[in-house]
C-alpha cells in the first residue's frame, strides 16, 4: 500500500537537526521512493539519494527536500543511553554514514561485552552468596547508546548509495563529482566490508606475514602462504620506450589527477594484480585525443592477447569489487620488454607502463586481495606463538634435502665460459 509523507516521516526519519533547529530527517531510499503515493509531495518528485527534511516553525510544519551533495546544515542526534545525544554532522551525507556505520559497529561490540561483563558479574554474585556472604548487589554495565539508536542507519546507507548512482549517471555531474562518488562507492563498501577492530587485523596481518615466511621456506608446509612478489626495482625500459614514443597530450589536469590518484590503496591493489612495480613508479601518461589513437596506431602489431586475458579479467574483478559501477575500457600491449595498459573511463584516456619482467604471472586475487575477514579468522595467542616457533626453525633448517655439491655447477660453468676481451 503506497505510503504518505507522514507515514514514511514516521516509520524511517532521523532525529537531527537542521540550520540548528530540532528536525526529522528522512533519507530517500529506492524502496521509499518507490512506496510513496503518487503526488506525495505537490509540484515536486521524490527522488533515491535525496532527504527530505521537516521542523516546527510558528506552530506549523515545514518541509523541503534536500540534495545530499549540496552541503545542507544537517546534524543527525544520536541517542546515549544516559539520556544525552552524539552529534554526526551530516552537510557530507557520505561523511557521515561512513561514521555512522563504525558507530553502529563499536555498539553491536559494546552489547557484547556489556552481557559478558553482568553475566560474569551476576556469577560472581551467586557463587559468593552460596559461601554465605553478603556481596554488593550487582550493578548491570548499560551499553553507551540507547536500544535501537542505530535501527535506522541502514536507510542512510542506502540514501548515501542511490545518491551515488544519480551522480555517475548524471550527464551534468563533471569528472571531479563523479570520481568523488566512485571513491565514496569504494569507502563505503571498505567500511561494511571491514568488521575488525585495528588490533584484530594487526593480529592478522602478522599470522598472514609470517605464513607468507613459512611459504618462502618450505611450500609444502600447512601453514603456508605464497609469499608476495618483491617490489621490482629494474633498468628503466618502460619509460626508456614510452618516451620514444611520438604522445601528444596536455599532462594530467587536477581534476584527472583528482580522479587518477585519489585513492592510493586501490590503485595499488589494482596494478599489484598485473606488475610487481610499485605503483609510484609505473610510467603514467595522459593522453588528448590525438595521443590515444597515435598510441593506437604506433602499438596495433604489439597487441598482448595471451597473459592480459587472465591479468585483465583480474584487474576487472578488483574495480567491481572495490568500486561498483566504475565503467572503463583497456587495452593491452608489449613492445621493446615493455607492458603498456591503455585506460579509458569517464576521467580521460591513460598509458599505464612497467617492465616486462616485473609482469605478476599469476595471482589468487580472492586469497591476495579481496579477502574479507570475520572475527573466525582472527588468531589466537597459541596461533601466533605457533607460527613465530615454526618460522624460527625453518629459518635454521627448512627441511630440503641437503646437497652437498652445491659448488660443483658453479665451478663448471665458470669453467665453460669464454674469455671477454
Amino acid at each position: 500500500m503506497p505510503l504518505t509523507i507522514r507515514e514514511a516521516f514516521a516509520a524511517h526519519a532521523l532525529r537531527a537537526e537542521y540550520e540548528s533547529q530540532p528536525a526529522m530527517v528522512l533519507p530517500v531510499t529506492d524502496r521509499i521512493a518507490a512506496n510513496l503515493a503518487d503526488g506525495a509531495l505537490p509540484d515536486q518528485d521524490v527522488e533515491p539519494g535525496q532527504l527530505l527534511v521537516a521542523w516546527n516553525e510558528n506552530g506549523a510544519r515545514r518541509g523541503k527536500v534536500l540534495e545530499q551533495n549540496a552541503g545542507n546544515d544537517v546534524v543527525f542526534l544520536i541517542p546515549r543511553s544516559d539520556g544525552t545525544d552524539v552529534r554526526v554532522p551530516a552537510s557530507s551525507l557520505r561523511s557521515a554514514a561512513l561514521r555512522l556505520i563504525g558507530m553502529a559497529r563499536e555498539d553491536v561490540r559494546d552489547r557484547r561485552d556489556a552481557l559478558a561483563e553482568n553475566d560474569a558479574a551476576q556469577e560472581a554474585f551467586d557463587a559468593a552468596v552460596e559461601r554465605g556472604e553478603t556481596p554488593e548487589p550487582v550493578v548491570p554495565r548499560i551499553p553507551a547508546f540507547a536500544d535501537g539508536a542505530f535501527d535506522r542507519v541502514d536507510d542512510v546507507i542506502r540514501c548515501v548509495d542511490a545518491g551515488i548512482a544519480r551522480t555517475l549517471d548524471d550527464p551534468f555531474a563533471d569528472i571531479v563529482a563523479k570520481s568523488a562518488a566512485l571513491a565514496a562507492r569504494y569507502d563505503m563498501g571498505r567500511a561494511n566490508a571491514n568488521v575488525l577492530t585495528p588490533e584484530q587485523m594487526e593480529r592478522i596481518t602478522t599470522a598472514r606475514a609470517l605464513r607468507e615466511e613459512i611459504g618462502a621456506l618450505q611450500p609444502e608446509h600447512p601453514q603456508a602462504l605464497a609469499p608476495a612478489g618483491q617490489p621490482y626495482r629494474g633498468e628503466g625500459k618502460a619509460k626508456n620506450s614510452v618516451d620514444a614514443m611520438d604522445i601528444s597530450g596536455q599532462g594530467f589536469s587536477a581534476a584527472q589527477m583528482s580522479a587518477v590518484a585519489g585513492n592510493p590503496v586501490l590503485v595499488r591493489e589494482v596494478f599489484s594484480v598485473l606488475t610487481t612495480t610499485p605503483a609510484q613508479d609505473l610510467v603514467a601518461k595522459h593522453l588528448d585525443a590525438t595521443g590515444f589513437a597515435s598510441v593506437v596506431q604506433d602499438l596495433a602489431r604489439h597487441a598482448e592477447n595471451d597473459w592480459s586475458v587472465d591479468a585483465l579479467a583480474s584487474v576487472g574483478a578488483v574495480l567491481a569489487d572495490r568500486m561498483p559501477g566504475y565503467r572503463f575500457d583497456t587495452r593491452m600491449y608489449t613492445k621493446d620488454d615493455t607492458d603498456i595498459l591503455l585506460v579509458r573511463d569517464h576521467a580521460g584516456a591513460y598509458l599505464y607502463a612497467w617492465d616486462r619482467e616485473s609482469r605478476v604471472a599469476e595471482i589468487n586475487v580472492n586469497d591476495r586481495i579481496l579477502s574479507t575477514y570475520s572475527e573466525a579468522d582472527v588468531p589466537g595467542d597459541d596461533d601466533l606463538h605457533a607460527l613465530r616457533i615454526a618460522v624460527r626453525e625453518m629459518r635454521h633448517d627448512n627441511g630440503a634435502e641437503i646437497d652437498f655439491a652445491w659448488g660443483d655447477a658453479m665451478v663448471e660453468n665458470e669453467d665453460d665460459m669464454e674469455p671477454d676481451f
